[in-house]
């Protein structure tokens, strides 16, 4: 069937037609649902379509549909058509609508919008989403919206992968409400080791894990809005930053910044330790080693793979006066082995600085 009204408009004073318009972005942008497009059960055998934005495309044509207006569908379990879907065949008349159907299985070029099921009574009991058509653009991966269901989120079609495994995480809502929280808590929505998603504001739960949203639960706490979510999506920002640690970009600045108390820190260095002359340390890190000597000494700095390192990579002097100092820092790499020998005199300081804990 044919629903709603359709508006074609074109640039002023740019001659074209439809059919150069509709094969413009044939294959440019990616089809599939962009916003809205939820079923809701309105009874038994019915359901309500959501407004709804999206590409669609018959193959070798290509448009963008926008619809305003809520729409029930009849789909009784005695018809055997579960899939809620839409359609489109360009065909250059007026009556190139967009059709929303209900069909047995979709066509090669339709659009899922949801499968319905059923109990065992054959009544309409909820819709499932695994085979919903996402646009596959990163700004829709794993993306965290406001439910439909009261206090609920909704998060898009993606995939984590692990090793050289994907696990493949379909648009649902959240496996509970967020009703749980109250008012003013800082809610994590992220994906578990397990590829699920889950929730929690404690900061042990969600680190080291894929964050995908900060929830703040508002007061009084009646449903989530757009306002309410923060999307802190690590692939959506650019630099790389440590494991666990959970960021957003600030919207005026443009950079990265903490947005819990609990993470690690995004400082690359540890921190400053006293080391002995003559001895040989092994570099449990990356890190540098620091020293200085004054009054006629003497220093040398050997490291190396091996457990008695041997290469000479630093040396350092100081004048007969002690006002005279003289030093080096040189990195060492981890799992090296490293020696700061004192060939004469004293040692004014000797220090490692290692990269991280």
């Amino acid at each position: 069937m044919s629903v709603g009204n359709q508006i074609v408009t074109l640039k002023y004073y740019d001659p074209a037609n439809s059919g150069d318009v509709n094969r413009r972005f044939q294959g440019i942008r990616p089809v599939g649902i962009y916003s809205g497009g939820y079923l809701t059960p309105s009874d038994g055998s019915h359901v309500d379509l959501s407004p709804l934005v999206c590409e669609i495309s018959d193959g070798n044509y290509q448009v963008r549909v926008e619809t305003t207006i809520v729409v029930n569908l009849s789909v009784p379990f005695a018809d055997n058509k579960p899939y809620v879907v839409l359609r489109w065949t360009y065909v250059g008349l007026v009556s190139d609508y967009m059709e929303i159907l209900v069909v047995n299985a979709p066509a090669d070029n339709d659009i899922v919008v949801g499968k319905c099921t059923y109990s065992g009574g054959g009544v309409l009991n909820g819709v499932i989403y695994s085979e919903r058509t996402t646009p596959n653009t990163l700004d829709l991966f794993l993306k965290v919206e406001p439910g439909s269901v009261s206090k609920s989120i909704r998060v898009r079609r993606g995939r984590k992968y692990v090793g050289t495994a994907v696990q493949e995480i379909d648009e649902q809502y959240t496996t509970t409400s967020l009703s749980t929280y109250s008012a003013g808590n800082i809610v994590y929505i992220y994906v578990n080791d397990a590829g699920g998603l889950a929730h929690s504001k404690t900061a042990s739960d969600y680190n080291g894990k894929l964050l995908l949203a900060k929830v703040v639960i508002p007061n009084p706490f009646n449903s989530i809005t757009v306002d309410d979510i923060t999307d802190v999506r690590s692939f959506l920002m650019d630099p790389v930053v440590p494991d666990g640690t959970s960021v957003e970009k600030n919207v005026t600045t443009g950079k990265l910044q903490i947005i819990d108390s609990h993470v690690k820190s995004l400082s690359a260095f540890g921190s400053w330790a006293s080391k002995t002359v003559d001895t040989i340390y092994q570099a449990a890190t990356d890190g540098f080693v620091v020293a200085y000597v004054n009054d006629s000494s003497e220093l040398r700095l050997k490291t190396d793979s091996t457990v008695t390192p041997t290469t000479i990579r630093a040396y350092c002097e100081s004048y007969s006066s002690a006002a005279h100092y003289n030093s080096f820092c040189v990195p060492v790499k981890k799992n090296d082995y490293w020696i700061v020998d004192k060939l004469s005199g004293s040692v004014g300081g000797l220090y490692w600085l290692p990269i991280g804990s």
